[in-house]
């Protein structure tokens, strides 16, 4: 599946929007599984994310030298 350039930068744009962490500034500490903090739980949803859209990415747009 090829995505598109600007659907790429649209992604990684969206993935940084979400990394700023504007919305939770003034929020009261939440403990959710495991007695750890919520935002703990975000930072590792967002770098799944991050790892899957760079993997995909580079999948597509970084050929091997054989090519």
């Amino acid at each position: 599946m090829k995505l598109s350039k600007n659907l790429w930068r649209l992604f990684f744009l969206i993935l940084f929007v979400l990394s700023l962490d504007y919305w939770w500034w003034d929020a009261p500490m939440q403990f959710g599984w495991l007695n750890l903090p919520l935002w703990l739980y975000y930072f590792i949803l967002l770098q799944l994310l991050f790892f899957a859209g760079f993997y995909f990415f580079s999948r597509q747009y970084w050929q091997s030298r054989e090519d």
